[in-house]
C-alpha cells in the first residue's frame, strides 16, 4: 500500500515538473493478495520472467477497472484484511469475479491524494457504501436519487461520477431492455 502511494505521489510530482501544459501520465494500479507462481520462460538468448495465478489475474482486472472508474489504484478486500497499519481507502464496488463464488469487494487506495480530497472522500464514505449496496439490489430510482445528491456535494469525485453514469444509463432502459421514452 505504501509503494502504491509513493509511486502515485512521485508520478504527480513528475507530471508537475515535466508535463505541464501536456497530457499528464496516469498509471492505474491493481493490488491483490495471494499466492503466485514465478518462473522463467524461454531460452538462454531470450529469457522472460513471469508470474501467473488467480491473484495476478485479479490484480490485472483491477488495473483495467481503474481506467473505467477513473481512479489511480484499486485493491481487494483480501489486501485490506492484511493491513497492519492505517491506510486511506474506501469501498468503490462489489463485483462478481469469474471463478469466485462470493462477491469481491473492491477498494480505492487514495493515500497519495491531497488532504482536501481525502477529507471529502472520508466525509461521504458511508453514503457511497450505501449507494453500492443499493446498486447491487438494482434499486435504480433510489440509487439515482442518492447518486445525484452525492454528485451535487462532490462534483469532482470520479467514483461518484462513474456511478452517476452507470445509474443514468440503467435508468434510461426499461424492464424489457428497450430505451425509455
Amino acid at each position: 500500500i505504501r509503494a502504491v502511494s509513493e509511486y502515485q505521489t512521485k508520478l504527480v510530482e513528475y507530471n508537475l515538473r515535466h508535463r505541464s501544459g501536456k497530457d499528464a501520465i496516469k498509471a492505474g494500479m491493481g493490488v491483490h493478495f495471494g499466492k503466485v507462481l514465478l518462473g522463467a520462460v524461454g531460452f538462454k538468448e531470450r529469457l522472460s520472467i513471469s508470474v501467473v495465478s488467480d491473484a495476478v489475474n485479479l490484480a490485472s482486472r483491477l488495473d483495467g477497472l481503474t481506467k473505467r472508474i477513473g481512479v489511480d489504484a484499486l485493491c481487494t478486500d483480501d489486501v485490506i484484511a492484511h493491513l497492519k497499519s492505517n491506510a486511506d481507502y474506501r469501498l468503490v464496488a462489489e463485483l462478481r469475479v469469474v471463478g469466485r463464488q462470493s462477491l469481491t469487494k473492491v477498494y480505492e487506495l487514495y493515500g497519495h491524494l491531497n488532504d482536501s480530497i481525502k477529507t471529502s472522500y472520508r466525509s461521504n464514505r458511508e453514503e457511497l457504501t450505501y449507494l453500492i449496496k443499493m446498486w447491487s439490489t438494482k434499486d435504480v430510482d433510489g440509487c439515482f436519487s442518492l447518486v445525484s445528491s452525492l454528485l451535487e456535494k462532490n462534483p469532482n469525485d470520479p467514483v461518484i461520477k462513474y456511478y452517476y453514469e452507470e445509474i443514468s444509463s440503467s435508468k434510461s432502459i426499461d424492464k424489457d431492455g428497450k430505451a425509455a421514452a
